[in-house]
């Protein structure tokens, strides 16, 4: 499932641009671990200082947190 999917119209004369411009958006899962990923982030980094090599394992443990917490919203969807 895509989020903010949208179809554009152009208004040309040029018959070649009268087709439609289709933006397919983002996968759903993908929109809704952004949305986990900006909610963890506004909490938890701001009272971290974080060395190079600490950044790193927390954004791959940033990451695998925010799809887990994508899987379960596509779940309860269903």
């Amino acid at each position: 499932m895509k989020a903010f999917p949208h179809e554009e119209w152009l208004d040309s004369t040029d018959p070649q641009v009268l087709n439609p411009i289709r933006h397919p958006g983002m996968d759903l899962r993908d929109y809704f671990a952004a949305q986990a990923m900006q909610g963890i982030l506004s909490t938890e980094i701001n009272d971290r200082t974080l060395t190079r090599h600490d950044y790193g394992s927390y954004c791959m443990t940033l990451a695998i947190c925010s799809y887990q917490l994508a899987d379960a919203m596509m779940e309860y969807r269903k």
